[in-house]
């Protein structure tokens, strides 16, 4: 449709419409000229010539563009420069809109769909429903990330982190510990590592300060939030 329209656009401007703004030009421009119909049908058809391709649309426009700006008859040349820009605009939006028909064309109808951006705060809540009813890991693998995904959530939706995950989180030895920990080793091996390796620090827990940032800190990393998602998915 874009390229019918456009196509349309781009014919030949037609020889009575033309005429038709010559008439106008001559008029607003040449108020002392009097010019008979022989006479604008002779011009129209030399104007036709050199700027025929701008279509009735384009020359429409450059006539009231001449009218407005111009001080004497405008040649050729100076009439197409009042909507050059939009000429190659036009030219460009035609290309385009070909080879993008031309590129659905060569897809057929079993080509890969686009994935679509999914909004962050509806990755997590898909994914801590998925985290809460997996039951093929540990349960106390399963909770810690349920509670790990619950705390961002509650960040993006600027609320306090349920009941159920800050005692999760309360019980891990701590509140920031590594992605890698955090996400894929919370058996008691890797908590065990982790309490000797880590920093001594005050849980906000402990210290009556929320267990969610502030609105104005960087939301809780989380690496199994991905980047795109499949619809439907």
């Amino acid at each position: 449709m874009a390229i019918q329209i456009l196509e349309d656009q781009a014919k030949q401007a037609s020889r009575q419409h033309v005429a038709w703004c010559i008439s106008k030009l001559a008029m607003a421009l040449e108020p002392g000229t009097k010019l008979s119909q022989e006479d604008i049908k002779f011009r129209a058809s030399i104007w036709l010539e050199s700027c025929g391709d701008l279509g009735d649309e384009l020359w429409s426009e450059a006539t009231m563009a001449a009218i407005q700006s111009s001080k004497w008859m405008p040649k050729p040349a100076e009439f197409r420069a009042f909507v050059g820009m939009k000429l190659e605009v036009r030219a460009k939006r035609l290309k385009r809109c070909r080879e993008m028909l031309e590129a659905k064309a060569k897809e057929g109808p079993g080509a890969t769909p686009p994935k679509t951006i999914v909004p962050k705060i509806d990755q997590l809540r898909k994914l801590l429903r998925d985290q809460l009813d997996d039951t093929t890991i540990p349960e106390d693998h399963r909770l810690f990330n349920s509670a790990n995904t619950e705390r961002s959530l509650a960040w993006f939706e600027k609320r306090a982190i349920e009941p159920w995950a800050r005692d999760v989180l309360a019980r891990m030895p701590s509140a920031q510990p590594q992605r890698a920990e955090r996400t894929h080793q919370v058996g008691a091996a890797a908590r065990a590592v982790m309490a000797a390796t880590a920093k001594p620090a005050v849980e906000p827990w402990r210290a009556g300060e929320p267990l969610y940032p502030k609105r104005d800190e960087e939301p809780p990393p989380h690496d199994d939030i991905p980047e795109a998602m499949e619809v439907g998915t």
